[in-house]
């Protein structure tokens, strides 16, 4: 199965586990606690990360590492080796909580990780018309679709976060 069809499947799935074990994803957790969902929900505000692209205060988030190069710099004559890695920032709950608030924060968390999972997704899905961009016959040429491709990813993703409130709009919101 492809990386593509393997995140898709797992933006579907909407596990933490699935989306940890996807290829080139990894999970940087910031650790919340309180003995209730109202401390909980202050926690992850006095920690939660910032989107870079609005500025918007979020329980989640997602960013790309992607590279390319040509195994011995003759861009013109070789395939570009493409390096493409996420990583997550979620939210851990530690400390014991009553179980009605264990049940809705693993529905939360899934509904996270899902909405991280499809921006992982948008990125993914591009990657074969990257890795055609990178096949021109000038560094420079190859350069600039790169830049372009990976312009359109961005987009997508914002485009992605503004329809969906970050998540809000498919059911991220704890509590």
């Amino acid at each position: 199965m492809s990386a593509v069809a393997a995140v898709m499947l797992l933006a579907q799935a909407a596990s933490v586990a699935a989306l940890d074990a996807a290829p080139g994803v990894s999970i940087d957790w910031y650790d919340v606690a309180g003995s209730d969902a109202t401390a909980i929900r202050a926690a992850i505000d006095r920690v939660r990360p910032r989107d870079e692209n609005d500025g918007a205060p979020v329980d989640a988030l997602t960013r790309f590492a992607i590279r390319w190069r040509w195994p011995r710099g003759d861009c013109a004559r070789e395939e570009a080796t493409l390096h493409i890695a996420a990583r997550v920032t979620l939210p851990r709950l530690v400390g014991p909580v009553p179980d009605d608030v264990r049940v809705r924060w693993d529905r939360y968390l899934d509904a996270l990780a899902t909405h991280e999972a499809r921006h992982v997704a948008l990125v993914l899905a591009r990657r074969d018309e990257l890795a055609a961009a990178l096949r021109t016959p000038t560094c420079a040429a190859a350069n600039d679709a790169g830049k372009a491709v990976l312009a359109r990813m961005e987009a997508e993703n914002v485009a992605y976060d503004a329809a969906t409130d970050h998540g809000r709009r498919e059911g991220v919101g704890f509590p």
